[in-house]
């Protein structure tokens, strides 16, 4: 799973002091952090249910991970604004090239726009890098921001964060190698609950050798809650899942869709396909749940097959279930 931060643990900057209010608008991390129903409450339960456990730590890392990126490198900018800028043939703002000191990347953002909307670009290069030629784009995108509404779209390369990775990675990341493009998109209201975050990825992968051998890949996801909490949540991955008793090492493609209703009570549907062929402990997984307002589960049923090999895995009674549909669109 994504697990990691990318920037914010990875700049060691000392950026001690006032920052003055920027007077453009840039993406913060509450715009991109995925909340599924109650987040961390599901962790001081005695049971809850395998699908409600996946969502949520899904949701959690790869909200975590994108949100710190997000915020290192408005740590970066709001250091930078401290300077000159300098304004390009096509009217944007340039900061840099900068070279933090005792980092080993060199920065360069370029913006447009005010403190209602903005475009930017944000690229990355060597200590020695004189101008943008000798750098790549890490990150672009734009936001609007309206009295109570937020909203913007961004753009975030992963191939070039690897490449970079030397400089960027700390601590366990170090041992993490990452592929791909992030295509991400949001819109959230600051007066009620009201926000929706779509994430397109474009040969996304996660692998790790230590200290076991681990794979990880998304294709989308979609979070979407409406004002009063009510909402629900998508996700295609493929991932190895060696925890479970049901798993073995390659790699399985899950699909999980969860809905919840403003209480928070909700059910989820999942589908586990196997990539090779008898990885799987009885072949493909079709799993039902649903929870109580506090992600307790309340039912749960397996396909057959793993239902006779797995006793007393399927319990609990449906007539239970919040009545909520997995594919009812969030308004």
């Amino acid at each position: 799973m994504l697990t990691r931060t990318i920037v914010a643990s990875t700049l060691s900057l000392a950026l001690g002091g006032c920052f003055l209010t920027p007077d453009y608008a840039f993406i913060e991390a509450d715009d991109v952090m995925i909340e599924p129903v109650r987040g961390a409450e599901y962790r001081e339960l005695t049971e809850y249910g395998d699908l409600y456990a996946i969502s949520m730590q899904s949701a959690h890392d790869v909200g975590g991970t994108i949100a710190a990126a997000i915020e290192g490198i408005e740590k970066v900018l709001k250091l930078l604004d401290r300077f000159p800028t300098d304004e390009d043939d096509e009217g944007y703002r340039v900061y840099g090239p900068y070279h933090p000191r005792d980092a080993e990347v060199s920065w360069l953002f370029r913006l447009d726009g005010d403190t209602d909307g903005s475009r930017f670009e944000v690229w990355v290069g060597p200590t020695s890098a004189g101008s943008r030629s000798d750098m790549q784009q890490l990150l672009s995108g734009e936001v609007a921001v309206a009295k109570t509404r937020r909203s913007g779209a961004f753009h975030l390369d992963f191939d070039v964060y690897e490449a970079y990775g030397s400089a960027l990675k700390i601590g366990a990341d170090r041992d993490r190698h990452y592929t791909g493009v992030v295509e991400l998109r949001f819109e959230r209201d600051l007066d009620s609950q009201l926000k929706t975050i779509d994430i397109d990825y474009d040969d996304f992968t996660i692998t790790q050798e230590v200290p076991i051998h681990d794979d990880f890949a998304a294709t989308r996801y979609r979070f979407a809650r409406a004002a009063d909490g009510a909402g629900s949540f998508h996700v295609d991955l493929a991932a190895t899942f060696q925890w479970a008793l049901w798993s073995g090492p390659a790699i399985e493609r899950a699909v999980i869709d969860m809905s919840w209703q403003a209480d928070g009570a909700g059910r989820a549907h999942g589908e586990l396909r196997s990539e090779v062929e008898g990885d799987l402990l009885l072949g493909d997984m079709v799993l039902d749940e649903c929870f109580d307002p506090r992600g307790a589960l309340v039912w749960r049923e397996v396909n057959e097959a793993y239902a006779e090999a797995l006793p007393g895995y399927n319990k609990g009674d449906p007539r239970g279930c919040a009545a909520v549909e997995l594919d009812a669109a969030v308004k």
